[in-house]
């Protein structure tokens, strides 16, 4: 590897560790979806076409598919670089409001479970996920 392209990826490596802590919503649910999605090691047609549902059925400013897939990628390379960095800034980028992380959280798992249940070891990641959102899986009652 020359000594160019080890500097080039070296700033890259920094740049995305400074973005951790970057972000919103959006950002956490895909970090999040990657994570948990990541136990599994593969992604099939039913869960590419829920991840494409969520990209267009965001309520958030409007992405092109090509920025959209930055945000995955950046995502991606996050986790692996800094997973519990990664994981443990979730919950200071996420809003404040109880609804909108709930309802992150249930694209999360639209996409996961789109091709099958979840199980095993992404199942305990989902677990880890709902923890770090917040929230509990299912929308509380409301007192009367």
């Amino acid at each position: 590897m020359s000594v160019e392209y080890r500097d080039r990826l070296d700033q890259r490596i920094a740049e995305l560790k400074s973005k951790i802590d970057s972000g919103g919503l959006r950002e956490c649910v895909i970090r999040g979806m990657l994570y948990v999605g990541m136990a599994r090691g593969m992604v099939d047609e039913r869960s590419l076409e829920a991840l494409r549902r969520v990209r267009v059925e965001d309520a958030g400013a409007r992405l092109s598919l090509s920025e959209f897939k930055a945000i995955v990628r950046e995502q991606f390379f996050m986790l692996l670089l800094e997973p519990e960095a990664s994981l443990a800034a979730i919950p200071r980028l996420l809003p404040l409001n109880e609804d909108q992380r709930r309802t992150g959280l249930e694209a999360i798992r639209s996409v996961l479970s789109a091709s099958a249940e979840m199980t095993g070891e992404a199942l305990s990641r989902f677990g880890r996920v709902t923890q770090l959102f917040g929230v509990t899986a299912e929308p509380r009652a409301k007192a009367s």
